[in-house]
């Protein structure tokens, strides 16, 4: 089963976006939330962690982070096996070194939460 969120969000040079609650059911196997991340870098800009990145936080938790290093549309995947049974909050944040990003950080795009019914 999959609830697919069809919405590529542009996040800008420093910003959160918040998706709506996701419920996880108790009983299915294999839950995971998916996305994909594609930044946008100043020409000189070094590719590493000290600059521009995604964090994907669970009700308010770090527990994923995507880095500048990536080229093209990375995929990041978080099991959610902690939280069946639950109702959870994705929360998705942009974070700068200041640099100039021509008004555009990262775009986030394909974001899933799915899991396998038994």
């Amino acid at each position: 089963h999959s609830y697919n969120m069809p919405i590529p969000i542009p996040i800008p040079i420093i910003g959160t976006a918040s998706l709506a609650n996701q419920a996880i059911p108790a009983g299915v196997t294999s839950p995971v939330f998916t996305a994909k991340v594609l930044f946008s870098k100043a020409a000189n800009e070094p590719a590493n962690c000290n600059n521009d990145r995604v964090e994907f936080r669970i009700n308010g938790v770090a527990v994923s982070m995507v880095c500048t290093s990536t080229n093209g549309f990375a995929t990041t995947t978080i099991p959610l096996d902690l939280f069946k049974g639950q109702t959870i909050g994705i929360q998705i944040v942009f974070i700068a070194n200041g640099s100039n990003n021509n008004g555009q950080g990262a775009w986030i795009d394909d974001l899933a939460v799915s899991w396998k019914c038994p």
